[in-house]
Order: structure tokens, then sequence, then C-alpha cells
């Protein structure tokens, strides 16, 4: 969702972005998306930091705050189910292991 946020603002903005400048998009959000908080709109505040580092104008941020929220609760929605999922997967195989043994 960042990287394409990104750069989308990058079109916006009529900022060319490279193939260099997109890779090291890709590692910065990889990077910073280890680190940030489970918080409402998170997301946002992370923006701002790959805004700057990326040489973009934080102005166009308003464009996606406005539907932002909208796609937070859709996205933890999909992290809580990806997670119970797997929680249920390693029951199974936990189950199976101890029935085998």
């Amino acid at each position: 969702y960042l990287t394409i946020a990104v750069l989308f603002i990058a079109n916006l903005a009529g900022v060319p972005m490279t193939l260099g400048d997109q890779i090291l998009l890709g590692i910065t959000v990889v990077a910073l998306s280890v680190g940030v908080a489970a918080l409402p709109s998170a997301s946002l505040v992370m923006m701002v930091v790959i805004l700057g580092q990326v040489g973009l104008p934080v102005e166009y941020l308003a464009i996606i705050a406005v539907v932002d929220r909208l796609l937070d609760m859709v996205r933890t929605s999909l992290n809580v189910t990806s997670d119970l999922v797997v929680t249920k997967i390693v029951d199974v195989s936990t189950q199976k292991s101890k029935e085998t043994n």
C-alpha cells in the first residue's frame, strides 16, 4: 500500500521515479514496516517519513489521508484474519504431532 501510494504521489507531483528510486523506496518501506506501531492510521506517519526520504512534497499526503481511514480498517481486518489462519494452522499441526507421538 505505502509503495503504491508514494508512486501515486510522485506521479501527481510530476516527479519521475527511476528504477533505482523505486528499489530504494521498496527497501525503505519494508524496513519501516517492520518497526511501525500497531495504531490506527500509523501508516500516515510512516508516509511522512517515506515522502521526506524520497524527496516528494508532503502536501500531497492530504489526498491519501482522505481514503486512508477506510483502507486502514480493511488492512486491519486482513491482518487479523491472516493471524487467525496461521494460528489455526499451527494448532492443527501441533495436535497432529502430539497424536503421532
